[in-house]
């Protein structure tokens, strides 16, 4: 009886160590792609001409973050670009499935990172 009872309580830590490592995981993995996805809008940016409306700027940067969010198995909700095409910050917004469904905690990790030129 003792033994069946370490036992299962061994299994419930271990059970409880992986999901909070694949919590970590998963959030970790989905702050990368948002910093990478940040960084390469903001290069994208870089290179345009200095005369562009937000719009166009938003245009420009979002699908090349996009691009970079899904590649890393990741989903973009969010995307901004704020400024003008001189002084610059790209926010990206991601969003990764932990795979899981565990009481109490999230279905999602969401990750923010901003990215942009400033001169001053």
């Amino acid at each position: 009886m003792l033994t069946a009872l370490v036992a299962g309580l061994v299994v419930l830590a271990f059970t409880v160590v992986a999901v909070v490592g694949r919590v970590v995981l998963v959030r970790d993995s989905a702050g990368v792609a948002a910093d990478q996805a940040a960084l390469a809008a903001a290069a994208a940016l870089a290179g345009t001409s200095r005369d562009g409306d937000a719009d166009r700027l938003d245009r420009t940067a979002c699908p090349v973050a996009d691009e970079v969010v899904r590649r890393n198995g990741a989903r973009m909700v969010g995307c901004t670009v704020t400024g003008d095409a001189q002084e610059f910050v790209v926010t990206v917004t991601v969003e990764a499935d932990l795979g899981f469904r565990t009481p109490g905690l999230p279905r999602n990790v969401r990750r923010e990172a901003t990215a942009g030129r400033v001169e001053r």
